[in-house]
């Protein structure tokens, strides 16, 4: 009976000094089998570096394919991804002999737990999570000591980004990745792969490139330099659709400003016209200010071509209303100084001006004595003295008749009337301003486009080039 006690009791110790693995390991303990997984538990750590000795530096190869550019937030400055990411390393501490283990090279596991992992992160992630804090599939361990971590990833990152140039704009956005615990001196990054062969379209961007670069850094704290890896994204708006839907519109509606210099003075619309020209600009402006950042250090080349193409209408709006109190003013006496009526008349009516009548007229100076009688020939408000001579010419079977003016030695002109000249002036004045408006908004749109284009490195689209 005491042997039997016994007996049992070193059983019983025997069992709880038995390693029992962690109840994950089952499966795979069925396939490489109990003392692999054993071994490779037994030589790592979760907390120490898998290095020979602590003065070696651990080194931490980075792959980055880029699946999908998902969003671009100008306006939150954000930017959306989904890429993949791989990390390689050695784990000098375990190796082992297939032959040894039915021929088994490779062992995966599924709990971060179980191994030491490079605490990689993503520096400028929205949430700053390590790559490693969520195990989306198995990490894998080879028999050299070669460890192998891939996951696929959607996050969104912080990027600068400048407008100036929308909707020809291009953008530069940098992730930067690495180790956020060990300095140079203990882990290292370093870029190995960079593709994009899988990558899927994005309706509203065009990915141009990708790039990377390995940067140390030292923050100050004393602890040392820092490595990193710094993938930069060279993206490109698609400016198609705003060419057609914003570029295109607000020139057309700026150079409907121009044809109010053809609406005659009589037709009443001018000034409602040029209204309506006015609030449709201030639309389109307030349409795209809603796709520029808030805050930016600098107003959209677009932005500033529509402010100034609102403050172009509304100059001419106020010389349209100048134009029509001149005109439609009773008094013409009062409607316009005698000195801007003379340079109207003198300098740019001979230019652009409508084609006067004869500037002047041959009338007779007639004596005193018949000054009464001649004051009832009033013709158009001048007074003369004609005598009409029939002088039959057969021209076609056609008979014309020729009037002449009898006068004496001493003769004088017939002027225009004031209201004549105010009409002449006003014609005048809306040619002028036709071809200063439409000069000044080609020459306007041209250098808008011209900078819009070539600084950002964009080729103009040809719609647009058809439309300036």
């Amino acid at each position: 009976m005491y042997y039997l006690v016994c007996l049992i009791f070193l059983q019983l110790t025997a069992s709880e000094l038995e390693y029992t693995p962690h109840p994950h390991w089952d499966e795979v303990e069925q396939d490489v089998g109990k003392g692999l997984v054993r071994e490779i538990l037994r030589n790592s750590s979760r907390s120490l570096r898998p290095v020979t000795s602590s003065e070696r530096k651990l080194m931490v190869s980075c792959e980055f394919d880029l699946y999908q550019l998902n969003d671009l937030n100008v306006v939150e400055q954000v930017v959306d991804v989904t890429m993949w990411v791989g990390l390689h390393w050695f784990n000098e501490k375990v190796s082992w002999d297939p032959s040894k283990y039915e021929g088994r090279k490779r062992v995966d596991f599924t709990e971060k737990s179980d191994m030491w992992m490079p605490d990689v992160v993503f520096y400028n992630q929205i949430d700053g999570a390590p790559l490693t804090k969520e195990l989306m599939a198995p990490y894998r361990l080879y028999n050299t000591g070669e460890t192998y971590f891939s996951q696929s990833i959607r996050s969104s990152f912080l990027c600068p980004l400048d407008a100036s140039y929308f909707p020809f704009d291009e953008h530069v956005c940098s992730l930067k990745f690495g180790p956020w615990t060990y300095n140079t001196e203990e882990c290292d990054v370093e870029g190995i792969r960079l593709t994009m062969n899988f990558l899927l379209p994005n309706t509203v961007w065009e990915v141009l490139n990708l790039s990377s670069k390995h940067v140390c850094e030292d923050y100050g704290d004393g602890i040392g330099n820092f490595s990193a890896i710094i993938y930069s994204i060279r993206v490109r708006r698609r400016s198609q659709f705003y060419v057609a839907n914003i570029i295109i519109p607000s020139v057309a509606i700026s150079y409907l400003t121009v044809f109010n210099f053809i609406i005659p003075c009589e037709a009443g619309e001018k000034i409602s016209y040029g209204v309506t020209i006015f609030l449709s600009q201030t639309v389109n402006l307030m349409l795209v200010s809603e796709l520029m950042p808030r805050g930016g250090k600098s107003v959209p080349i677009l932005g500033q071509y529509l402010l100034t193409s609102i403050i172009f209408i509304v100059l001419c709006l106020l010389t349209t209303i100048e134009i029509i109190s001149i005109y439609a003013n009773p008094f013409p006496e009062n409607a316009i100084g005698q000195r801007k009526l003379k340079f109207i008349l003198k300098r740019l009516t001979p230019i652009m001006g409508p084609k006067l009548p004869r500037k002047m007229k041959k009338v007779c100076k007639v004596n005193p004595e018949i000054e009464t009688a001649i004051a009832n020939l009033h013709v158009n408000g001048n007074a003369v003295l004609k005598e009409q001579k029939r002088d039959p010419k057969k021209t076609n079977g056609q008979i014309h008749y020729s009037t002449k003016t009898t006068c004496n030695n001493n003769e004088e002109y017939q002027k225009m009337t004031k209201r004549e000249e105010i009409i002449i002036a006003c014609e005048t004045l809306n040619r002028f301003g036709l071809f200063c408006s439409f000069t000044f908004l080609t020459v306007l749109t041209f250098v808008y486009i011209m900078l819009l284009t070539h600084q950002s490195g964009a080729e103009p689209p040809q719609n647009l080039m058809l439309a300036v």
